[in-house]
């Protein structure tokens, strides 16, 4: 048992950033990625002068279609750099990486431990490992906080879409045209509530919680 969290600690200490070794991808990946590449670069080349032009919601990105490849400069630019790619695939030996095996073990120990929960602790002060009631605990008592928090019956996704559109309209001076496009074209639906997670204030006595809304795939 102390060797198994040793193991765990160690794998922790290396940050929640941390990626194991892995096997380098196959030449053929590799080589997709690379054409990819080409694609986005003549892309940038081929919309350069329309970066400021307002934004047209009617429009969808194609991801099948192919920028023409008239700039010379550029073309031989990739042309130099795919060849020399492919060499030096050709003569590079790519040998697998091998994951210790307490490493890989402490990995999955910890990922199908679901009587821990593990955060980034407040101020970027290392990794915390906390009891799952305990975080839940303390995410109950601070949003019965009524002077804070109310408890609402729907989200009220529409309301809010309205409000933030009329308040772009009355800042569009100091939005770009880019902006209150983007903005102002939104769809009303399709989108999730904000995640509140919370961080542990280890630099606090005694330990307080920091809470942290994330708005990714939210409207805001």
């Amino acid at each position: 048992m102390e060797e198994k969290l040793k193991h765990e600690t160690q794998l922790l200490s290396e940050g929640l950033k941390h990626i194991l070794p892995s096997s380098p991808p196959p030449p053929l990946i590799l080589l997709k990625e690379f054409d990819s590449l080409s694609r986005t670069l003549r892309l940038k080349h081929f919309f350069k002068d329309e970066d400021n032009s307002p934004l047209n919601p009617f429009k969808l990105p194609n991801p099948s279609w192919q920028p023409p490849t008239k700039y010379i400069p550029l073309e031989n630019i990739i042309v130099k750099h795919q060849t020399l790619f492919s060499n030096t695939l050709h003569t590079l030996k790519l040998k697998p990486t091998r994951i210790p095996l307490h490493l890989l073990q402490a990995l999955r120990s910890l990922k199908n431990n679901n009587r821990i929960i593990i955060l980034p602790a407040d101020k970027n002060v290392g990794v915390c490992v906390l009891n799952k009631d305990t975080y839940y605990n303390k995410v109950v008592e601070h949003l019965s906080d009524s002077n804070t928090y109310r408890v609402v019956s729907h989200y009220p996704l529409e309301e809010l879409s309205y409000r933030l559109k009329k308040i772009v309209n009355n800042h569009l001076g100091t939005l770009s045209t880019i902006e209150a496009n983007y903005i102002l074209h939104k769809p009303s639906t399709g989108y999730q509530v904000c995640n509140l997670y919370f961080l542990p204030k280890l630099h606090k006595n005694p330990m307080g919680f920091r809470p942290i809304c994330s708005y990714n795939n939210s409207l805001f």
